[in-house]
């Protein structure tokens, strides 16, 4: 029974994908609504199988098909079967249709499977709502490391603060408990994790033990460990991952020197400090020594010559953490606590969007449509490789309002970008891309989101064939 828990929650942890949510409308009974109904049978059928990835796979397919397929995967989520009730739920949250809200409140709070219970708290949360966390934090100490795992994972996504002083039990010796190291968690995958879910809470004491396991003997907790410690700005970490950059295993060493270059206007300035510090340790001054140069900054003499960190606005620890603190609001299922972050966050204006473009791509769904309504309104250029990568968000309405949102902060690299939006399979996508393509340029071409195949395809060459010729001189119109 063990091994079949474990081998559902490694099946779960690997099937969670983003929901694209289908833009026709069919007639009940026509012969398209009847074989889409079949369509959807076969797929549930399909959830309970154990045949490899079968079941990941008509997961897949369900969240494309979206909303139609809410019903029966309501009816599917009270199966008799646990691994169908599983994935239901899964498939619940990655719609995201409000029809389904009610069931997975119950399901988060009475499921009596634990890795169906984890995944609709997961699910809910995709509506903006973390109260799940309270009924999944009996897991966190569960026999099962795979559940342990999730569990912890779960709480940190979810950010359900008052789940951290468990986790901080975890990792914390008990003085005058009979047995003080009695609750410590001794699995150094778990322990990555609940050093991340706790920062993700706005608590580092976990970094110390991130560093330890960033030298473990088996590699694969090592890199475990330098994902973890990326979410860290700390000194100690930043010395941690100059350690790694020397890791023997290649795939550590480049990941570890990846982090620190997309940070390297603090992790420079803070390596440079730590190298005048370690003088005296040979080993640590030459690992540094190594990260600052391959980072491209120069090895400091005197304390006189390291540079104080480029922070830019929004930069600073002090502005993340009010824009950390904002972000709870968003969350909120209350229509007046968004409003409030939102104003709050659009307030702070060029001060808030450095964190929320760090943040955004771990928030629900609906959390990524506020942020880039905010994103919009402060019309920040940092925020716009973002957007243009959530073009390819699996989720059609991440997609639709970041095309839209190109419109809104006008710059060259957006019209290619919208060009290549033109192709994709959502005709609602379409729409917008466009849209925001006339409104960057003046021209359509006789684009038309909703026409045929074939006449898309040929504006869609007009549009490449334009962009060619003119990408060197073309300057977006300014709205």
């Amino acid at each position: 029974m063990v091994e079949m828990k474990s081998t559902l929650i490694l099946i779960c942890a690997t099937a969670a994908l983003l929901v694209c949510i289908t833009g026709s409308v069919l007639a009940e009974d026509s012969p398209e609504w009847l074989a889409l109904q079949n369509r959807i049978d076969r797929l549930i059928a399909q959830l309970g199988s154990n045949e490899g990835d079968s079941a990941r796979l008509a997961l897949d397919q369900l969240v494309k098909i979206g909303s139609p397929a809410v019903d029966k995967l309501i009816s599917a989520s009270a199966s008799t079967s646990d691994q169908k009730r599983l994935y239901a739920v899964t498939a619940l949250g990655k719609i995201g249709d409000p029809k389904a809200l009610k069931r997975i409140v119950f399901m988060a709070q009475y499921e009596d499977f634990p890795v169906a219970r984890i995944a609709a708290a997961r699910a809910l949360y995709a509506f903006g709502d973390n109260s799940g966390g309270q009924y999944i934090t009996e897991y966190i100490s569960s026999q099962i490391i795979e559940l342990r795992r999730f569990a912890v994972t779960t709480l940190g996504v979810i950010n359900y603060a008052p789940a951290l002083p468990l986790l901080r039990a975890r990792i914390t010796v008990t003085p005058n408990a009979p047995e003080p190291n009695n609750n410590l968690e001794a699995h150094p995958a778990v322990l990555c994790d609940i050093a991340l879910a706790m920062k993700k809470m706005g608590d580092s004491d976990g970094l110390p033990l991130l560093v330890k396991i960033s030298r473990h003997e088996q590699p694969a907790l090592r890199k475990l460990a330098v994902l973890a410690l990326g979410a860290f700005d700390e000194p100690l970490a930043f010395v941690a991952l100059a350690v790694s950059i020397s890791d023997k295993d290649a795939s550590i060493a480049d990941l570890a020197f990846e982090t620190l270059y997309k940070k390297r206007k603090t992790s420079i300035p803070s390596l440079q400090k730590s190298y005048m510090e370690a003088k005296g340790d040979d080993a640590m001054t030459r690992v540094i020594e190594k990260a600052i140069k391959e980072l491209g900054g120069e090895i400091p003499k005197e304390p006189g010559e390291i540079l104080p960190p480029l922070v830019g606005p929004g930069e600073s620890r002090e502005d993340k953490d009010k824009v950390d603190g904002l972000l709870s609001l968003l969350r909120r299922a209350q229509e007046n606590d968004q409003k409030r972050g939102i104003e709050a966050l659009v307030a702070m204006g060029y001060s808030a969007v450095p964190r929320l473009v760090e943040v955004v791509l771990d928030e629900s769904n609906e959390v990524k449509v506020r942020i880039i309504g905010i994103l919009v309104r402060i019309k920040d250029e940092r925020s716009l490789p973002l957007l243009r990568s959530l073009l390819n968000n699996p989720v059609a309405q991440v997609r639709c309002r970041s095309a839209w949102a190109l419109g809104e902060i006008p710059a060259n690299d957006n019209v290619p970008a919208l060009i290549a939006a033109l192709s994709d399979e959502d005709a609602d996508m379409r729409f917008y891309a466009i849209n925001s393509l006339y409104r960057l340029t003046g021209l359509k071409f006789d684009f038309e989101p909703r026409g045929a195949e074939e006449a898309r395809a040929k504006a869609i060459a007009l549009w490449a064939e334009w962009w060619e010729k003119n990408k060197a001189t073309f300057k977006v119109k300014v709205a």
